[in-house]
């Protein structure tokens, strides 16, 4: 695609060519909503996989930069991305999975003031809507508001995700442990099972909070017992924290 053609869709002039329908369009688009997914999965399984460097990088670009070229593809070329879905016919829900990935990567570790993301988050939510809802009805679309809304919201997720990831992957400073009682421990199920432990007052917070932790720190540790919180000041200066062992913090 041409810059002048991504610009001119982006901002949605009347007469701005849409694109049609095109099952090649859809599958490249496919195909990046899983690489975007896959970067995130490999992240999120073993972070120690892609040490800072070269590797790190390029996950990260793949990561952060899927989505963005994503969006890109959606707008230019709804209809290719709609399908028959419970309901009739919407944006493919495979079209989430790039910009809900950040969050699976960064699902054990928490920000002390997750409310300073908002803001961004609806900036971008807002940017994008604008061209959406402009070019809604010529673009052969089935469910325009429902088109407008989905890539909105995709976009509010990337800037909290792709904020929240790059404030805690790329943060390389040191820390010291803080150790915490757990207070309770347990399990939830569904179509995926989270363990979480609600742990004593610590650090920045003078009340009890709970966190999402691995099956295998979930398995080490026991009521009454201590876990070691690491509070970082984060890449971009929005403080995070996350839990360990404390032998391993």
């Amino acid at each position: 695609m041409e810059p002048s053609t991504l610009v001119s869709t982006l901002g949605a002039p009347p007469g701005a060519a849409i694109r049609p329908a095109s099952a090649a369009w859809a599958a490249a688009g496919y195909v990046l909503c899983g690489v975007g997914f896959l970067a995130a999965v490999g992240l999120g399984m073993d972070p120690g996989a892609f040490p800072a460097g070269a590797p790190l990088l390029a996950v990260s670009a793949a990561l952060l930069l899927a989505p963005l070229a994503v969006l890109a593809m959606v707008l230019y070329s709804p209809a290719s991305f709609e399908v028959y879905q419970r309901g009739g016919r919407f944006i493919c829900v495979a079209v989430f999975l790039p910009f809900a990935a950040p969050f699976f990567v960064n699902r054990f570790q928490g920000q002390v003031d997750p409310y300073w993301l908002i803001a961004p988050a609806a900036i971008a939510a807002i940017v994008v809507f604008v061209p959406a809802w402009l070019i809604k009805d010529r673009a052969g679309l089935a469910g325009p508001r429902a088109f407008a809304a989905i890539v909105a919201i995709c976009a509010g997720l990337y800037a909290y995700g792709a904020i929240t990831y790059a404030d805690t992957r790329f943060d390389q400073s040191a820390v010291t442990p803080s150790p915490t009682q757990v207070l309770a421990k347990w399990e939830s199920h569904g179509r995926s099972t989270s363990y979480d432990l609600k742990l004593a007052p610590w650090g920045p917070f003078d009340h009890p909070i709970t966190v999402s932790v691995s099956s295998g720190l979930y398995s080490a540790v026991s009521e009454g017992d201590q876990v070691c919180m690491l509070l970082h000041p984060g890449a971009v200066g929005l403080a995070w924290y996350e839990t360990r062992a404390c032998g391993d913090a």
